[in-house]
């Protein structure tokens, strides 16, 4: 595999892992991009749409 793969599949780890499992709000502004759009329109854009999802 690719290092940037390998890089990749961290990255996500990392997501998941800080996010999810460890309720790390913080970690949001690390890996959402300001302009994250999500596949529902009533999700919102951005980290704070994020963060509502999330906080649910």
């Amino acid at each position: 595999m690719s290092e940037q793969l390998e890089r990749n599949k961290v990255a996500v780890a990392r997501f998941f892992l800080e996010i999810w499992c460890d309720h790390d709000e913080s970690a949001i502004d690390r890996y959402i991009a300001a302009d994250a759009a999500g596949n529902d329109p009533g999700f919102g854009v951005g980290r704070e749409s994020f963060r509502r999802q999330w906080r649910r």
